[in-house]
């Protein structure tokens, strides 16, 4: 049987990249990870990636989330840097 863990690893993505998604979409981990999988496997995947993770930090920028702001803008830094346009 496979596991969360071992679907992770499998993809493409972080946990960061999954859990954006999932906050971004209302979805649940194991969704929000085949959502994002899917999304790199599309050509406009990155862009759409990168428009999840700058929505969520501008949300946790209106609640005044910094710690949250900051996790997803290292997230998006790395994702900037293993998925480059």
């Amino acid at each position: 049987m496979l596991t969360y863990k071992d679907c992770l690893d499998w993809s493409e993505l972080e946990q960061g990249e999954v859990d954006a998604i999932g906050e971004h979409e209302h979805l649940d981990r194991f969704i929000a990870l085949a959502y994002g999988d899917n999304l790199n496997h599309r050509r406009d995947g990155t862009r759409r990636m990168r428009k999840i993770l700058i929505d969520d930090i501008r949300l946790a920028q209106r609640h005044h989330d910094l710690r949250h702001e900051r996790e997803l803008k290292l997230t998006l830094k790395r994702h900037i840097r293993n998925h480059p346009l």
